[in-house]
């Protein structure tokens, strides 16, 4: 390599012929600041050592997830450096001393962070939080029970597993299955005639009740226990909340599936006073507990609810008993229901309005009086309070118990169910993780029923049944209503609901208000109609009487009124 030329002389003359021209000064080289960034410090320690390993990167695994934001386009490079002579714009100040101080890199760097984070604040508050805020309106509603869409005349649909536990949602519309192979609750329509969402409730040991538009999970693993809210319609948990373990944990969690709250939780030991617990829908806080002095636990647990919640049934081990709360806020009474004979009934279910008590010893009023009627087996529809069913195994040859549609106004009443048989080899009135009276569900509005299958795995048998039709082989005169209403009102939008009359009396149709919020109107055609105001209250007692000459029935629903516009 040849040695570098040596430097030119700065103090040496200038050549002959050549004239000396003195460069202007910069006014840039005054500036303090531009003094202080060129002035001359210690160089960087150049001693050659042993190479440094090569840095390892994280596996990928192991990185926090982030929100994916476009790369910004790169400036353009830098032109050639401008001449003097060259006019050019004042600079900024502001950004000048800036870009003196850190270097324009640097300062479209502290840029790009403060794009970069900004970013990633919005993006991520949109993102919904696990671990709880409450999300008080949440998208569509439940709609109410209409004509299935099921196009066989019957069939069947087997699930993955055995179902182990049954609950309602959606006033009576969703049919919740669990099974135990995987914990999972599958949610029957009826409207559909088919499963149309599965939720995972953490196993076997976990408790579920549906209302009117959310799934409650009590669940409880070996990290402890924990309270969750889903909707039922979106699949989305809204809430969570940590629950302290108790010494005895809880057997039954329970609410109404008309209403949205509020929600029990039930402990019950075998050697000592239960406990309900009244918990908030919306924080899922406890708000009051009370004890109940007449309920021991049983070998298995079933807490049921009216469709307002107000009205409880539990099996405890002396029989079943009903408790009745005067109000959300008040403290319930209880009443352990007696039967004729030496075996009281060991399990009841509350009707949709409270209003009878279902049991396998036949019909009770709700403070324990025996009802006349069929000293059997009774359960209500999945939907509606004119109707309810009975089951009996009439022939010891014949193990299919047969199935019998009666009408709660005239309960002796009644006309066979012929075409669905109810579930072969249970025992009606024995207590077990599902009971007989849990395993066949009509729904009258949607013109199906479904039996549950014992054995493993869990089949749903699903059979079509006209109603209307059957009701007309009675020779006793009735009025029922075979239509669900809709219990949600957007505000400020006119909600419309026509009953559905099943009838065979004599004489005009008469649909009259027992019960309603301020404006609500009928019709001339009977169509009930009402628009809420921006006074209306949040929820509302609807209660219409249908009246044909001289026999009438009454429907009975709660009304929500949406303020989101998202939830009409």
């Amino acid at each position: 390599m040849s040695p570098p030329p040596p430097a030119p002389d700065d103090d040496a003359p200038p050549p002959a012929g050549r004239e000396v021209i003195e460069p202007s000064r910069d006014s840039l080289l005054d500036d303090p600041l531009f003094a202080e960034l060129v002035e001359a410090k210690p160089g960087p320690d150049l001693k050659v050592g042993p190479p440094a390993p090569p840095p390892v990167a994280a596996p990928a695994d192991d990185l926090p997830l982030a929100e994916v934001v476009p790369a910004r386009p790169k400036p353009p490079p830098a032109g050639p450096p401008r001449r003097v002579e060259e006019p050019t714009e004042p600079p900024k100040p502001q950004v000048f001393a800036a870009c003196a101080v850190l270097g324009c890199f640097g300062l479209g760097f502290v840029a790009s962070m403060s794009f970069l984070g900004w970013a990633a604040l919005t993006l991520l508050s949109g993102l919904p939080d696990d671990r709880g805020t409450t999300v008080v309106h949440t998208g569509a509603r439940p709609g109410p029970v209409e004509s299935t869409k099921y196009a066989a005349d019957s069939g069947q649909i087997q699930l993955a597993g055995t179902v182990d536990a049954v609950g309602r949602a959606a006033a009576g519309r969703y049919l919740l299955l669990r099974t135990s192979r995987t914990g999972e609750v599958h949610v029957f329509d009826p409207n559909v005639g088919d499963v149309i969402a599965k939720f995972d409730t953490g196993g076997g040991r976990s408790l579920f009740a549906g209302s009117a538009s959310k799934l409650f999970v009590f669940r409880t693993d070996d990290a402890g226990n924990s309270l969750e809210r889903w909707d039922l319609e979106t699949r989305v948990k809204e809430h969570s909340v940590q629950r302290p373990r108790d010494a005895l944990p809880p057997v039954a969690l329970a609410v109404g599936a008309g209403t949205d709250g509020p929600l029990y939780l039930v402990n019950a030991p075998i050697n000592g006073a239960a406990t309900v617990r009244v918990i908030d829908a919306d924080t899922l806080a406890e708000k009051a507990a009370y004890g109940v002095p007449n309920w021991l636990g049983a070998a298995h647990t079933h807490v049921r609810a009216s469709d307002d919640g107000l009205t409880l049934t539990a099996s405890t081990a002396s029989g079943a008993a009903v408790l009745r709360f005067p109000s959300p806020q008040a403290a319930p009474t209880a009443v352990v229901l007696r039967a004729t004979g030496p075996n009281p009934p060991k399990y009841a279910t509350p009707a949709r309005n409270g209003a009878l008590v279902f049991t396998p010893r036949g019909l009770f009023s709700p403070d324990g009086a025996l009802q006349p009627g069929p000293k059997r087996l009774t359960f209500p529809t999945a939907q509606g309070t004119d109707l309810f069913l009975s089951q009996v195994v009439q022939d010891a040859a014949d193990p299919t118990p047969e199935l019998r549609l009666h009408l709660t106004a005239a309960a002796a009443a009644s006309v066979p169910l012929s075409s669905v048989g109810g579930p072969k080899g249970v025992e009606m009135g024995e207590l077990s993780a599902v009971t007989a009276d849990q395993r066949v569900h009509l729904w009258p509005a949607a013109g199906l029923a479904v039996v549950v299958s014992t054995g493993t795995p869990t089949r749903l048998l699903l059979t079509k049944v006209d109603v209307k039709e059957l009701l007309s082989d009675l020779v006793q005169t009735h009025v029922v209503i075979g239509s669900d209403p809709s219990r949600w009102a957007p505000r400020s939008a006119e909600w419309r609901y026509r009953p559905a009359v099943w009838t065979n009396g004599d004489g005009p149709t008469a649909v009259k208000l027992v019960e309603s919020p301020p404006g609500m109107q009928v019709k001339p055609n009977g169509e009930v109609v009402w628009t809420p105001g921006t006074g209306a209250a949040r929820t509302s007692v609807v209660r219409l009487r249908v009246e044909v000459g001289d026999v009438g029935t009454e429907q009975q629903f709660r009304l929500t009124v949406l303020d989101d516009p998202d939830d009409e």
